[in-house]
């Protein structure tokens, strides 16, 4: 009984050290962020507000950087790609090589983005192999190419090289993180977009009646999915 005492103190012990090793140990990640997202817009018709609303799919992929200050907290630091699309009908400047044509809408239309991405996160071992935690960042996206699909001139779907930025969110991640041997882990993650604001597109037609109708779009609700692949670095 004693041995194996001894055996379990020593065992505990280890599983600790591991813990606390995989724990504050600065790592490097790529990500891929998924987001689903219900969003709307505005325009006018003879005068009357409209505000269509649509559902989309946006994705992306980032290179990021985990640095642990204390314990178990870290800051974390990206860059990389992001399209965010938006399911909207709605009015736009439509040009044709030949002239303007009044009263096309936009079927969807997408934004080709560099993401930059800030955060600070808390995570904690509850297995020598398993991890849980939180993480709060805030995302900036600034776009280099704009589609805006339409289905009333087949193959003329209007595409831009413009440069600005769309907007920002700070988003949520509730994960889980699995060690696949000392260095390299998988993980997941909800995506929970706290805050989301779009700035203005002057692509989109503007109206007298309110400041508003060149928004990009108004957020409803949006959810999301993070899948990880991280390489721990040595101390």
């Amino acid at each position: 009984m004693k041995v194996i005492s001894v055996f379990l103190l020593l065992l505990t012990n280890s599983l600790v050290l591991f813990s606390q090793e995989k724990t504050n140990s600065n790592k490097l990640g790529f990500s891929i962020p998924i987001i689903w997202n219900n969003s709307n817009a505005v325009f006018y018709s003879l005068g009357s507000r409209k505000e269509p609303n649509g559902n989309a799919i946006s994705f992306g992929t980032n290179i990021n950087y985990s640095h642990f200050f204390y314990k178990n907290l870290y800051i974390i630091g990206g860059i990389g790609y992001y399209k965010q699309k938006f399911g909207i009908q709605r009015p736009f400047k439509y040009i044709a090589p030949d002239l303007t044509r009044p009263g096309v809408y936009t079927k969807s239309y997408y934004y080709q983005n560099i993401h930059f991405l800030l955060g600070v996160g808390y995570q904690k071992m509850i297995t020598s192999k398993w991890l849980v935690g939180g993480q709060l960042s805030y995302n900036m996206y600034r776009t280099f190419k704009q589609r805006y699909k339409q289905e009333y001139f087949p193959g003329k779907n209007e595409v831009y090289k413009n440069i600005f930025m769309i907007g920002n969110m700070i988003n949520l991640d509730i994960k889980c993180e699995r060690y696949l041997n000392s260095r390299l882990s998988i993980g997941g993650a909800i995506v929970l977009p706290l805050y989301t604001h779009w700035n203005d597109d002057t692509i989109f037609v503007k109206y007298d009646f309110a400041d508003d109708t060149q928004k990009i779009a108004e957020s409803k609700f949006s959810i999301g999915a993070n899948l990880s692949l991280y390489y721990q670095l040595k101390k």
